[in-house]
């Protein structure tokens, strides 16, 4: 009984150290496999910022090798891409995750984005949150109002420090409302939570934050049984 106890004990352990080994060669396995869909959705990436930068029509952009266009199921070195044509990022989800870096300024535009020009109410609140990540810096938040004239008016003007949270709620009136984080540091980047919602179209509220200036293109990269997707965000010119 001894000797089988011992016997089942070891097996025990090897097969354990076989799974852990198993797993560890199919990751190793997963990453090398991975490496060329991550250089085919970069040379995409590529030619898309091409086109951006130098506002070349849809229908004059084409990846060599990939064929018939560049935004359609391709092959570029055996990588199976699937990228749509870029479109327009209107909205991303509320509440957002930034970075301000160190001595920096972000600013975000709370309005319309398809309907740039419009000064109707388009959000009907502003929150930021600085998350405590280690680093005790102060974050300056100002929400700014801009009316058809172009006349600007400060609504708040907060500082601060790791954990805390200040909102603007409601926004009234006619007006384009602007948000601006300031990492009022050189000693370390901040990380803030971002949330807004809309009151556009339906007038009914959703947890959006509006993206101006901004592409994405969303990519499927297949190669060996192995299926990557990456979004690239591409600032417009």
């Amino acid at each position: 009984m001894l000797s089988i106890m011992i016997l089942a004990a070891i097996t025990a352990i090897a097969f354990s150290l076989a799974t852990i080994v198993f797993i560890e060669i199919r990751s190793a396995g997963d990453v090398l496999r991975t490496e060329p869909a991550l250089y085919a959705t970069q040379g995409v990436t590529e030619e898309a910022l091409f086109k951006y930068k130098r506002y070349v029509q849809d229908n004059l952009l084409s990846v060599v090798g990939c064929s018939p266009s560049w935004f359609n199921i391709c092959n570029l070195n055996s990588v199976s891409l699937s990228s749509p044509s870029p479109t327009a990022r209107v909205f991303d989800t509320s509440p957002r995750i930034d970075t301000i870096f160190p001595s920096s300024t972000n600013q975000y535009l709370f309005i319309d984005p398809a309907a740039p020009n419009s000064f109707v109410q388009a959000y009907s609140h502003i929150g930021v949150s600085y998350f405590n990540n280690g680093f005790n810096g102060q974050l300056e938040v100002i929400i700014n109002k801009y009316d058809s004239t172009g006349l600007k008016t400060n609504i708040t003007d907060t500082t601060l420090l790791p954990g805390g949270y200040t909102s603007y709620n409601p926004l009234s009136g006619d007006g384009q409302y602007e948000l601006v984080l300031k990492n009022l540091s050189s000693g370390g980047s901040i990380i803030a939570s971002l949330e807004g919602t809309d009151v556009i179209a339906t007038n009914a509220n959703h947890n959006t934050i509006p993206l101006v200036g901004r592409q994405v293109l969303d990519i499927t990269a297949s190669y060996l049984g192995i299926t990557r997707k990456y979004t690239v965000n591409i600032p417009l010119p």
